[in-house]
């Protein structure tokens, strides 16, 4: 017998005399239901586990793993199920594991001239996280930034990818004039220390002479061997030098310039003339015999003002007044 439901059977029985029971028994046939299982399906990302999870039984087998898996690659789990009356399910349902791989990940590196900025470009995942700094940094020395991906499927890269930033220095650019003050019609010449290279604004001759009538500037763009540059600016300080020319007799002459001057005086005299010079307090700053006929005054070390010079030809003396600017 193979009842579909519940079932009664009466039962009568006639012994080897040919008697026949006097009446029935009954045989009570209980009829259990299969199990109906069912199980989650779902992804993982390369690495990590996923949880089996099936409903409909008392108790399950899982044909190929256990309940928590881990796959390399993509893989199907068969599954039947236990009731608690001790029925198996009639077939088996199977949970499908995609595994998504990991995003393998690169970034590019590089230099830049200090306060510069860079920018950090990562591939090979959807989204980037940047560790100590966003896409664009600008540091002020070398430094490096880590970076990690994720894929679309929300898969993590196994671990960090470097971004290496070179910081070059900026060239200091200095300016030298071989005149801080020029006359009217004299020259000088102009030369830029610090880097390996200059471009110059107004733009000047190779050999670096200037001839200004009025007082300019100058603007010098550097470029070093990383290629960062820097600009300096000089100004050439000119002057009209009305000089000083006056005969203390017949004979003698000298002759002052240029007057006002940054600080820088010269004088023509005869040999042997004997020159002092004071500030305004009186104090002597130089006192000399002139050895030849020209003698540079240098008086940038003072503060811009009026100063005495005494010039002592043939018992003769000469006060001239000096300014500087």
């Amino acid at each position: 017998m193979s009842p579909l439901t519940n079932s009664t059977y009466t039962v009568s029985g006639t012994s080897a005399a040919g008697c026949v029971s006097s009446g029935f028994v009954t045989s009570s046939v209980t009829v259990n239901a299969l199990p109906v299982i069912s199980v989650n399906s779902g992804s993982i990302c390369s690495g990590s586990a996923f949880t089996i999870v099936p409903t409909g039984a008392s108790t399950y087998t899982i044909q190929g793993g256990n309940n928590v898996v881990g796959p390399l690659t993509n893989s199907t789990y068969t599954v039947s199920g236990t009731s608690a009356a001790g029925c198996v399910s009639s077939g088996f349902v199977t949970s499908s594991v995609t595994v998504n791989a990991l995003p393998v990940i690169s970034v590019n590196s590089g230099s830049i001239c200090s306060g510069n900025t860079f920018t950090i470009v990562p591939t090979g995942a959807s989204t980037y996280t940047i560790q100590g700094g966003n896409n664009v940094v600008s540091p002020l020395t070398n430094s490096t930034y880590t970076v990690s991906g994720t894929s679309t499927a929300g898969c993590v890269s196994s671990g960090f990818v470097t971004s290496s930033v070179t910081v070059s220095v900026l060239p200091v650019i200095t300016i030298q004039s071989t005149q801080s003050l020029l006359c009217v019609g004299q020259s000088a010449t102009l030369s830029a220390t610090g880097a390996t290279s200059y471009t110059w604004n107004p733009s000047i001759p190779l050999n670096g002479s200037i001839s200004p009538s009025v007082t300019s500037s100058y603007t010098v763009n550097g470029t070093n061997v990383s290629g960062c540059s820097n600009s300096a600016v000089f100004t050439q300080s000119v002057s009209l030098c009305t000089s000083v020319s006056q005969r203390i007799n017949t004979e003698e002459r000298f002759r002052i310039l240029p007057n006002p001057s940054a600080g820088i005086f010269t004088l023509e005299a005869p040999p042997d003339t004997k020159i002092e010079l004071r500030d305004v307090l009186g104090k002597i700053l130089l006192e000399t015999v002139m050895l030849s006929d020209q003698l540079t005054l240098n008086i940038t070390d003072q503060p811009s003002g009026i100063y005495f010079l005494s010039i002592q030809q043939n018992g003769r003396v000469k006060v001239i007044r000096l300014i500087k600017s």
